[in-house]
């Protein structure tokens, strides 16, 4: 058999995106110091969604509304509560809260980024803690495989006495229209901000056409916002539809 790395912990969080953060923000009031929780997410970092999003991305509500728990922004004395964080304060934010909560609970975080859960399984194992006594000295134990999605990474194998599932609503990033014409440049979000869209935008023969936003949501005026950077010339040919 192929190697594998086995981890014992308090607790496993899968999902390090906003539910997985509150998770940890949560379950550390209860954990004994000591005690270690194992993160699982496929992404490079805290922060779920935010991490791959366009980079002029923000929030649309005020950002001391969007926290895990009672925790405070260290923006909010500059910039005010009202404030509509960018994408590089969220995810400056996030870590900081993981960093508060590892300090303030003495517990140890093990973060596996970069690997995939796919199930679990729980088994019923023999206990001489006190806690278990009620149960005839038996706990239940969930144990997973965590798989790595980069090559020269070992499996690891967690065995925890409970699990928290904080997939949230699994968004994905939103690719461009595909149309069968060399007439339309079609974009997605994180296309807009590019070197080479600028330029096409501001001095290619196509630099004097309409350019039309499809929708009417938050990535809708994200994109506004983004194209109205550009100037007098591109102000003026936005659509929105």
């Amino acid at each position: 058999m192929p190697p594998v790395v086995h981890e014992s912990c308090a607790l496993v969080i899968i999902g390090a995106g906003y539910q997985g953060l509150n998770a940890l923000n949560a379950a550390a009031k209860y954990l004994p110091k000591g005690s270690t929780v194992v993160i699982i997410d496929e992404g490079k970092g805290w922060g779920g969604q935010w991490v791959d999003q366009y980079s002029y991305v923000r929030l649309h509500q005020p950002h001391v509304a969007y926290t895990a728990g009672e925790r405070d922004w260290s923006i909010t004395a500059s910039k005010g509560e009202g404030y509509l964080a960018e994408k590089n304060e969220i995810l400056q934010h996030f870590s900081d809260i993981v960093k508060s909560v590892i300090a303030e609970s003495e517990i140890k975080v093990i973060q596996l980024f970069g690997y995939s859960y796919d199930s679990h399984q729980t088994s019923t194992v023999s206990s001489t803690a006190s806690s278990d006594s009620a149960s005839g000295g038996q706990k239940r134990v969930v144990q997973l495989t965590a798989r790595p999605l980069l090559p020269g990474c070992l499996p690891v194998v967690v065995s925890a006495a409970r699990m928290i599932k904080a997939l949230g609503a699994q968004i994905l990033k939103k690719s461009s229209f595909d149309f069968n014409t060399g007439r339309v440049h079609s974009l997605c979000a994180g296309d807009i901000d590019q070197a080479d869209t600028n330029a096409r935008m501001l001095y290619s023969e196509d630099s004097d056409k309409p350019i039309w936003i499809v929708g009417s949501g938050k990535t809708a005026m994200d994109a506004m916002m983004s194209l109205w950077r550009l100037g007098p010339s591109v102000r003026g040919r936005v659509r929105c539809i």
